[in-house]
């Protein structure tokens, strides 16, 4: 199966409709920009991730593949809290993560 994506933005948020079969309005799933920390042994991550509107963050966690797609991530090292780069992009291991945090 192939997703084909529509961003709408409203004053707080981006909701994302992902059609998972092309021009087939039933089958879209929505979903929604969730601010989030996680860290690992070496890094935090502070980033979005996009999860179902009406699922827990702790559900989606649990229920993901073994990587995690994070948008907009700026990474620090754990150690002396500097950031060592930005990224429009990257996939993070789950076992990797020791805390996940959603930002408000």
């Amino acid at each position: 199966m192939r997703g084909f994506g529509r961003e709408t933005k409203n004053d707080t948020e981006i909701i994302v409709e992902t059609t998972l079969i092309k021009n087939d309005p039933s089958q879209s799933v929505k979903k929604h920009a969730c601010p989030i920390v996680f860290l690992t042994d070496r890094y935090k991550i502070i980033g979005s991730i996009y999860i179902s509107v009406n699922i827990r963050l702790n559900d989606f966690l649990l229920s993901s593949s073994d990587f995690i797609p994070v948008t907009d991530a700026v990474i620090y090292d754990v150690a002396d809290g500097k950031e060592l780069f930005k990224t429009e992009f990257v996939s993070l291991r789950r076992d990797m993560i020791n805390i996940a945090m959603e930002l408000k």
